[in-house]
């Protein structure tokens, strides 16, 4: 993995953790409620298939 590609995946993988909470919080989850984040389904495909070696 480049140094380009890692900032993507943090970038992406902060976004989705926020909007996980955002989405959470409108739920009505409480604000000291923890957020529990899965593995996205596309890296669990790479993995399975063999698509990436890198994951």
């Amino acid at each position: 993995m480049s140094v380009g590609e890692a900032n993507r995946y943090a970038e992406d993988a902060v976004s989705r953790f926020l909007e996980a909470g955002r989405i959470a919080l409108r739920a009505g989850a409480n604000e000291s409620a923890l957020v529990t984040m899965r593995p996205a389904l596309t890296s669990r495909a790479a993995m399975s298939t063999g698509l990436s070696s890198e994951l």
